[in-house]
């Protein structure tokens, strides 16, 4: 009987186990989803930076331009820094969409593994209590019900069953046990 208690609590911590390693995996995803965010938040603060660049060089261009410059030289530079920066300002939300997307699929990937941990801890936890059955089977099961006494000098032992009857092991007999009727 022990053996199915042992399978059984091993059962229990194998599931317990499975569960725990799935909030870990959990508890990684979101902080894959959190650190996408934030080298997202980062590309986003670049682009800005560029925004705020190509602004600078246009308004610089239209007001030297109006002081005098030459107009097919302004028109050249702002065409320049405008083509660029739009291209990369594209780049950069390009890098956001990749970034966003890696750290979403680190993320499923992390969850699928502690939908793993946890149904294999279920199979673990079979194993246990199947091993526990078998261990068992091994040792054999008590018999509840009966009541053992020895008789007095000899290393057999009397069973009386609830119907009454007696069942009597004399040592050296490789059969097993002899059976008596009640009462004789």
């Amino acid at each position: 009987m022990t053996q199915l208690i042992a399978g059984a609590v091993n059962a229990f911590g194998s599931v317990l186990s499975g569960q725990s390693k799935q909030q870990m995996y959990n508890r990684k995803a979101a902080d894959v989803r959190l650190r996408g965010r934030i080298d997202a938040m980062n590309l986003q603060f670049k682009a800005s930076q560029l925004l705020s660049k190509v602004d600078s060089i246009m308004s610089t261009s239209l007001a030297r331009s109006m002081v005098g410059g030459g107009s097919t030289n302004i028109m050249a530079v702002q065409t320049g820094s405008l083509k660029h920066g739009v291209r990369d300002y594209g780049i950069i939300k390009d890098n956001i969409d990749i970034q966003m997307g890696r750290a979403e699929a680190q993320a499923q990937d992390y969850i699928y593994a502690g939908e793993i941990a946890v149904r294999d801890s279920y199979i673990e936890a079979m194993a246990s209590v199947v091993g526990g059955h078998a261990r068992q089977s091994q040792i054999g099961y008590p018999e509840f019900g009966k009541t053992t006494s020895t008789t007095g000098g000899s290393t057999g032992a009397t069973y009386t069953g609830s119907s009454g009857a007696t069942y009597s092991s004399t040592p050296g007999y490789s059969g097993g046990y002899t059976a008596y009727e009640p009462g004789g």
